[in-house]
């Protein structure tokens, strides 16, 4: 699968999703192995995951994105979908992103990303839709993130596609059964 990089090499860390809500495919792997870094995101034109894909790269810069993550955030004004990275090299920390859902399942030719880098914290996960009722309209994207080995911490991301802006914050500390790491 080309991405129409020619200097990009295939990085690595798959991911194929199933967007239930639009019936689409959405594939993603890291762009390339050295800087500049990519993530490289498809989304397919039907709901035939052998058939045609709509190709995007988003660029990271001298910052490694890797151990993506994506989720399926669609509402109807601020459909998503959800990213999180850990940031190496020219980079440190995560990176939290909501990518314009509506216009990739348009097969728009730039559809926005708008992410929010430098938490301190690493390996942060998005909110997926489980089941068949989408979040209300409206609602944020939500990420968690493993704060101690007894709490979660939970963040809110509001993106406004339509105004290249987003807002994220900390919502909430929740309290978990103590446990050892594995």
């Amino acid at each position: 699968m080309g991405w129409g990089y020619t200097s990009i090499y295939y990085g690595g860390d798959p991911i194929v999703q199933y967007d239930r809500f639009a019936d689409r495919w959405l594939i993603s792997q890291l762009g390339s192995l050295s800087a500049p870094y990519y993530e490289c995101i498809a989304v397919s034109k039907t709901n035939d995951p052998t058939g045609a894909y709509t190709l995007y790269a988003y660029a990271f810069g001298a910052a490694l994105n890797d151990y993506p993550k994506f989720g399926v955030w669609p509402t109807a004004t601020n459909s998503a979908y959800l990213a999180t990275y850990n940031l190496f090299y020219g980079g440190s920390g995560a990176e939290l992103c909501a990518y314009d859902r509506a216009a990739m399942i348009a097969g728009a030719a730039n559809p926005i990303g708008l992410c929010f880098s430098g938490l301190s914290s690493w390996s942060y996960l998005p909110a997926d839709v489980d089941g068949a009722t989408p979040p209300l309209n409206g609602t944020p994207g939500y990420f968690v993130d493993l704060l101690t080995t007894s709490s979660l911490g939970v963040y809110k991301l509001t993106p406004n596609f339509a105004a290249a802006t987003a807002t994220l914050s900390s919502l909430s500390t929740i309290p978990v059964a103590p446990f050892t790491e594995a």
